[in-house]
């Protein structure tokens, strides 16, 4: 199993996709409970398009390892990214709350609550987020916006 963990690792690496695909489908058949290869293929299935399969896999990895802030992370992403705004929520905010100095993390929250038209709670992320990495393009863009709103980050 480690052997096709590392091979699927540098498969991913060198964007041989659809390989990597199968090596790690191989893998989790010896270790069906191996959160990161769940995580790695959910990452893999998601950029080819099949969210819900990407979903499945992520809450499988979450349900094995919760106490990590990067399986709530990729699971809160995925679900902003298939428009299941609420879901996204509340995993980001579980992410935020086990890694506070995110600021990737900080900023996926900021989005989904934007789009859940929370402009008060996304920007008490985007104020947390600039004073982590003031000079963060993508955070700035994100103050701006929330400013036009009449928001102060």
């Amino acid at each position: 199993a480690y052997a096709l963990r590392r091979q699927g690792g540098c498969l991913m690496r060198l964007n041989r996709d659809a390989e990597a695909t199968a090596v790690y489908r191989r893998m989790l058949e010896l270790a069906p409970d191996h959160a990161d290869s769940l995580l790695d293929l959910a990452i893999l299935l998601r950029e080819a398009g099949d969210m819900p399969g990407a979903l499945d896999l992520l809450r499988q990895a979450r349900g094995i390892l919760p106490e990590r802030s990067i399986y709530a992370r990729a699971l809160g992403t995925t679900y902003l990214m298939n428009g299941e705004v609420e879901n996204a929520i509340v995993e980001l905010s579980a992410a935020a709350e086990r890694k506070p100095t995110s600021v990737i993390i900080r900023q996926n929250l900021a989005i989904a609550l934007i789009q859940a038209d929370r402009m008060e709670e996304a920007g008490d992320q985007i104020r947390l987020a600039l004073r982590l990495e003031p000079g963060n393009p993508t955070i700035r863009q994100i103050a701006m916006q929330l400013q036009r709103a009449g928001i102060q980050p």
